[in-house]
């Protein structure tokens, strides 16, 4: 038998909501993504969710098919924006989730120059062979669920 997880889980941006439990979109701390990686690129942090390495991972893809929530994704290009929330409920209820939920407000959207943000069942979906890594899309966003994973953004005059 595998190693066991905890089981209090949250999200990778509230990290404290209002549901105990954690975010019912976001890692369940399960420990799949962990167990599969042969190189240990990916952990668990202190609110039991996952993380991955970029210096050690390879994007051998392991950890992908690994997650059955599917929430690992393959960064191989340039494009280094990322919207942090998976939640599907709609505005209202998930803004009483989060503080940071996605609530497919569609700045994001209507800001970006090349199309390459759309809105999917109430997220933010931006497609990484479009994008221009401009940081239109996360400087007009109003929750800030859109996060430039470099460290570099955009100032939005």
């Amino acid at each position: 038998m595998g190693k066991k997880f905890p089981k209090k889980v949250a999200c990778v941006f509230c990290t404290g909501g209002t549901r105990a439990s954690g975010c019912e979109y976001g890692c369940i701390g399960c420990g799949k993504c962990v167990e599969a990686c042969r190189i240990g690129a990916i952990h668990l942090n202190d609110f039991n969710v996952a993380e991955v390495d970029s210096e050690k991972c390879v994007n051998c893809g392991l950890c992908m098919k690994a997650c059955p929530k599917g929430l690992i994704r393959s960064r191989i290009n340039d494009a280094c924006f990322e919207p942090l929330c998976s939640n599907h409920d709609e505005g209202r209820a998930a803004r009483s989730e989060c503080q940071f939920s996605c609530i497919a407000c569609g700045s994001c959207v209507k800001n970006c120059p090349c199309g390459a943000v759309e809105v999917v069942d109430n997220c933010a979906v931006i497609d990484d062979s479009a994008c221009l890594v401009c940081g239109f899309c996360a400087t007009h966003c109003p929750r800030k669920v859109i996060v430039d994973l470099s460290g570099i953004i955009a100032i939005r005059a």
